[in-house]
């Protein structure tokens, strides 16, 4: 499935299906082989070049990994979101039921994606990638566009109240 942001058909995101195979890499290194074919062959049907690919390890929490050309290819431990402004260097998390939450600056032509489930809500997540954007490319908040993927709803899945009580009305 891909996402586009209005207005600039040279940003894509896009979000693979359980038809793509298992894509979880479950945060540890070694990655799997057989998740790292799915994720590979995923990538080239989209004319991706998996080696351009940044991967998020995803633990519910709020790091924000600033990306470079240096780090292309790489599967990074311990992170929710990542940033970038290298050109063609792709970023990914895993979602699942959570929410991946895509930002652009069109001004400063930075990016960067989310893992943003109840717990990185609770943490700031977003916000942490807004304010660092901003600190690392100088990208103004009113600037950036915003796109949510898609995640679990309400009709696939109850919150308990221990988990309802921790946000305001």
């Amino acid at each position: 499935m891909r996402i586009s942001f209005d207005q600039h058909p040279s940003v894509i995101a896009g979000i693979s299906e359980r038809t793509d195979g298992s894509m979880i890499w479950g945060n540890k290194k070694p990655v799997d082989e057989i998740v790292k074919q799915n994720r590979d062959r995923f990538f080239q049907k989209q004319g991706v070049d998996p080696m351009r690919v940044v991967t998020g390890g995803v633990v519910h929490g709020q790091q924000v990994a600033i990306v470079d050309e240096s780090m292309a290819g790489e599967y990074l431990l311990d992170t929710d979101a990542l940033i970038t402004n290298s050109e063609n260097l792709f970023l990914t998390i895993t979602a699942a039921d959570c929410m991946p939450v895509y930002f652009f600056d069109p001004v400063t032509k930075s990016i960067g994606i989310a893992h943003a489930g109840w717990r990185g809500l609770i943490g700031g997540i977003l916000e942490r990638v807004v304010e660092t954007m901003g600190d690392t490319y100088q990208s103004n908040p009113s600037d950036l566009l915003v796109q949510f993927g898609p995640h679990m709803h309400a009709c696939h899945f109850e919150v308990g109240q221990e988990v309802a009580k921790q946000f305001s009305e």
